[in-house]
């Protein structure tokens, strides 16, 4: 039943929109999204051209969609256009000091000293909108240690947010002099001193660890390989290794 039907509604598009963690803490950021920048020559011969604004809002993730209806396509001929979907897309940042975790949360990492780690401390604290937040810690903090500030985290639909998460990190001193590790070594449990000879008088081999440093290490092995390759093989011959059906 019914008229007959025109033509269809042409295909919908999705174009990319790249945000910063720091515009979805904010959710109240308009980004542009530049269809002149995004299309090819035959997509703007069909009408996928000019800027859009976009509104972001809470809730709001990495991959989120929001559908502007009849921003997309046109082609002649076919009365109405199509649709157009923002995909928003995080920014991705290897260096940022925060990182988006468990959907709404906030991941960020600060440094302290060692007697704030084992005396406690109250610093201030940049949050990602630079905004300042005071920290205070009155108990141990181990290196990797991390606390939570509730309610600092991704705005949520429900006008609700996630947490801020911390973690440290914690700067010893390089060296320490005698009159410091004599100072020092009374105030704290668990050191521990082995006595250099067994019981038969036998003295036990003493070695110094050094530093460790992945490109050195990684230097190292190389080349131990390069020298095992030049000596060629073993005394057993060549290696055969088994096929695999």
């Amino acid at each position: 039943g019914g008229g007959p039907r025109g033509p269809p509604k042409p295909q919908p598009v999705a174009a990319p929109l790249e945000v910063s963690l720091k515009e979805l803490y904010a959710a109240d950021a308009v980004k542009v999204l530049d269809m002149d920048e995004l299309a090819d020559d035959e997509m703007k011969s069909m009408g996928l051209c000019g800027k859009i604004d976009v509104k972001l809002e809470p809730g709001m993730r990495d991959g989120s969609r929001k559908k502007f209806e009849g921003k997309g396509i046109k082609i002649p001929g076919i009365e109405e256009p199509g649709d157009l979907t923002a995909v928003i897309q995080l920014e991705a940042k290897e260096d940022d000091a925060f990182l988006p975790v468990h959907e709404d949360d906030i991941l960020a990492r600060m440094e302290i000293t060692l007697p704030d780690a084992l005396a406690g401390f109250t610093k201030k604290f940049v949050h990602i909108d630079d905004t300042e937040i005071l920290l205070t810690s009155d108990h141990v903090i181990s290196p990797g240690g991390v606390q939570v500030v509730a309610g600092k985290g991704l705005p949520r639909a429900d006008s609700t947010r996630g947490d801020l998460l911390i973690q440290f990190s914690v700067a010893f001193p390089r060296i320490l002099d005698e009159d410091q590790v004599r100072a020092v070594a009374p105030l704290l449990p668990g050191r521990t001193m082995t006595r250099t000879y067994d019981l038969d008088g036998t003295p036990v081999p003493q070695v110094e660890p050094v530093d460790y440093s992945p490109d050195e290490w990684k230097q190292k092995v190389e080349h131990e390989d390069e020298s095992d390759d030049e000596d060629g093989p073993g005394p057993g011959g060549p290696q055969v290794q088994c096929a695999h059906q």
